[in-house]
């Protein structure tokens, strides 16, 4: 029973140091990781939503965000290691980052409210346009097609 004790109280003891995460020897700016984290999250909602989008552009994300920061996955795991062992600087930076991204949400609504929806009966005036200018096509397809043949003769 002293046994378990002592390993109990150790085991707490230890737990409870105070040793943090090394600071990476490339330390990215805090608006830096914001941006980075920003980018990962369009991303991966471009391919949860989209994902043939990334297949067609060709678009690694992960090469992506390395080579538009200058960074390779080692910095950003040391850096999101360190990020994340500071709590308060973590949750800076993901407040921003969820501020960044209702500020984008918005523009974006803004955008789609903006776009004027069709009125009842609108849709058929459209319709009757598309309709008369594919007739005019062929009649001056038709037109042309005859004048064609007369030059023939």
């Amino acid at each position: 029973m002293k046994k378990l004790a002592f390993i109990l109280v150790s085991f707490l003891a230890f737990a409870c140091s105070n040793e943090t995460v090394p600071k990476p020897d490339h330390l990215l700016k805090e608006g830096d990781m914001v941006n980075i984290l920003y980018d990962i999250s369009i991303l991966q909602a471009i391919k949860s939503y989209q994902g043939q989008a990334l297949e067609e552009g060709k678009v690694d994300a992960k090469n992506y965000i390395y080579k538009k920061y200058n960074i390779d996955s080692l910095t950003f795991a040391q850096n999101q290691a360190y990020y994340a062992s500071k709590l308060e600087l973590y949750e800076s930076i993901q407040s921003k980052l969820t501020e960044r991204v209702k500020k984008e949400k918005e523009k974006f609504k803004a955008k789609k409210d903006e776009a004027k929806p069709l009125k009842k009966g609108e849709n058929k005036k459209f319709k009757v346009a598309a309709k008369m200018d594919s007739l005019s096509k062929k009649v001056l397809d038709t037109l042309s097609h005859k004048k064609a043949k007369a030059a023939v003769k």
